[in-house]
């Protein structure tokens, strides 16, 4: 894909998936014990199985917190089937420049232009739904995609879940629709119980999908 640095995690079953859910990451981060990593900067740039690499050590042992957190808010717990959880859905980073440090945070032009490689992704592997890792592109969406797009907006609405805002958005493309949830990034200060009674009184079987 054209607008794409690195190529999505698809998982193996996420086509006969009836409901095809897209999690949508922030960035990737370029260091090592917290310090800039050129060494590491440079892979990002040069391989484009990134994420999918991040996934497979996820699934087969490695933790970080934005996961651990991810599944809590989904399942309201992290021990779960990694494999058959990544079976099923498609992932990727929204923003597809590294980050070379943990403070560090994509610029306004990052995330705006990233809707060309979001509008490609959903496009080319049919998604129905998708949940941002992180609610900043929410501040973007309506200029870059619908304005820029054929898509046209069915509803959108904001609410506070604790501290921060949640928002949820249906767009079509004239045949079909896409449900997607910004939520807070499952990082620092992320109240998961909170995300998950939000997500499962929106989204309650597709929630309960991902278990079987």
């Amino acid at each position: 894909m054209s607008n794409l640095i690195w190529e999505p995690w698809i998982g193996d079953n996420f086509k006969n998936q009836e409901n095809k859910i897209l999690l949508i990451g922030e960035s990737h981060y370029a260091v090592n014990n917290g310090k800039p990593d050129p060494i590491a900067y440079n892979e990002f740039l040069t391989n484009r199985n990134s994420t999918i690499d991040v996934i497979r050590r996820n699934f087969n042992g490695e933790s970080w917190s934005l996961f651990q957190n991810l599944y809590r808010a989904l399942f309201r717990t992290s021990n779960i089937d990694r494999k058959l959880f990544w079976s099923k859905v498609a992932f990727y980073n929204f923003i597809q420049q590294p980050m070379t440090s943990t403070t560090e945070r994509p610029s306004i032009d990052l995330f705006a232009k990233s809707y060309e490689g979001f509008k490609e992704v959903i496009d080319k592997h049919q998604v129905t739904h998708c949940i941002f890792l992180g609610n900043t592109a929410a501040l973007y969406f309506d200029r870059e995609l619908l304005g820029k797009s054929t898509f046209k907006q069915v509803k959108s609405e904001r609410e506070k879940v604790g501290r921060f805002w949640a928002t949820h958005k249906i767009i079509t493309d004239g045949t079909s629709e896409i449900k997607i949830y910004f939520i807070k990034h499952p990082s620092k200060y992320f109240s998961w119980s909170r995300w998950h009674e939000y997500l499962y009184r929106n989204e309650k079987e597709l929630l309960e999908s991902l278990h079987s």
